[in-house]
């Protein structure tokens, strides 16, 4: 036999929320994930950028880098068909993008950066990107900085070794500082420094509005989420029997309400079982409201183990319970056999403490709308059916 016991609630405490920059592992990847669509776009358009840039300023080598526009080509179609080929593969398989992002936009920067260094050192004395082409790396190094999402010391770590790369090409291999361009040599030395700082600042500022932004964004919803929860919640007890957890009188009319309209616009009808406990007050009055109220919680879910997912079982108050059971085709059989399923388990002996309790049921039926036009009708007539059924146990 079950040993009776009463229902517990558990509610679990709110954590508090993270502090920006200091996310604990499970929401930094939720931040990690909210940012892919943003890593995505970015990495996207700045491929494509870079490769219209690499087109046009092949156009400039004519005029600035005639002594190597050969290899300065060669380079450039390398640069585009790697590009290219990195792309495309991200459209293909986005799975694959999410997973090597960081690699792949390092990847990328540094070649871009090395074939701006490379066309560079390939020019001759003279010549306009001899000095000038120093601004293709300053444009790698603000996209790496502004339209990345690889970490900050990542990214300084390559945009000062494009820098440092410049300077060993332009002082070991052409010499700037013997030459007359020496000054123009510091002067790109300090631009392409400043870029490097500029953007790590800057990079780091991004990065610290965007994890604010997102951890807003999570205590938003979070607070909505609640909010929810609490709302159904309350909605919930309004609508149940805080000791069964079945649904109240209040819960239960609104889906009489419900099957009634629809039962009006069909050919089906609605049966309603009133039960009230026969023995319950003396079990009360023996042993005290705690085996009463087990009584009650075992008799609930007796009844919520007979019934279909359609069908409802409520608790009117006391130890007066109703079911409303919808029936297709005004058939009644399903009425009649759920009667009897419940005279014979509630009548179930019941254990309790080490004793042994035993409550019946008197039941009344009801259909609608053979037995009434509304729901309060039909409620009565059931209810005067079951009073009949007790008095017929009384005198028998």
């Amino acid at each position: 036999m079950r040993t009776l016991s009463l229902p517990t609630q558990f509610f679990p405490a709110r954590r508090p929320p993270a502090a920006a920059n200091d996310f604990p592992p499970a929401l930094e990847e939720n931040y990690q994930q909210d940012i892919v669509p943003a890593k995505f776009r970015s990495f996207s358009q700045a491929s494509i950028l870079c490769m219209l840039l690499y087109v046009c300023f092949g156009v400039i080598d004519i005029w600035a880098l005639p002594g190597a526009l050969g290899f300065a080509w060669s380079v450039r179609t390398v640069v585009l068909l790697a590009t290219l080929a990195c792309l495309l593969r991200a459209w293909q398989d986005r799975q694959w993008f999410e997973r090597h992002y960081g690699s792949l936009t390092i990847g990328l920067h540094a070649l871009w950066g090395v074939g701006v260094v490379a066309i560079i050192a390939s020019a001759l004395p003279g010549e306009a990107s001899w000095t000038h082409y120093y601004a293709g790396l300053t444009l790698v190094t603000t996209a790496l900085y502004t339209w990345s999402y690889v970490t900050p010391l990542a990214a300084s770590v390559l945009g000062l070794s494009l820098t440092a790369g410049y300077a060993a090409i332009a002082i070991g291999w052409q010499e700037l500082h013997r030459r007359p361009e020496s000054s123009a040599l510091v002067a790109i030395l300090f631009f392409l420094t400043s870029t490097n700082l500029i953007g790590i600042l800057s990079m780091l500022a991004r990065e610290k509005f965007s994890r604010q932004a997102f951890l807003l964004k999570h205590m938003l919803r979070k607070d909505l989420e609640d909010a929810g929860n609490e709302q159904r919640h309350s909605q919930h007890i309004s609508e149940h029997d805080h000791l069964t957890g079945l649904p109240n009188r209040l819960r239960f009319e609104r889906r009489m309400q419900e099957l009634c309209a629809n039962a009006t616009l069909g050919s089906n009808s609605v049966g309603l079982l009133y039960i009230d406990l026969d023995g319950f007050k003396p079990i009360n009055d023996a042993h005290g409201h705690a085996a009463g109220d087990a009584v009650l919680v075992e008799v609930a879910r007796r009844m919520s183990g007979l019934i279909r997912s359609e069908d409802m079982v409520a608790r009117l108050g006391g130890d007066e319970f109703v079911i409303a059971i919808p029936l297709a085709h005004g058939s009644t059989d399903r009425l009649h056999s759920l009667r009897l399923a419940l005279s014979m388990r509630i009548g179930q002996p019941m254990h309790w403490e080490g004793k042994t309790l035993r409550v019946t049921a008197s039941i009344g039926d009801a259909c609608f709308p053979g037995d009434g036009s509304s729901v309060a009708d039909v409620l009565a007539k059931a209810d005067r059916t079951m009073y009949r059924d007790k008095q017929r146990k009384v005198r028998g």
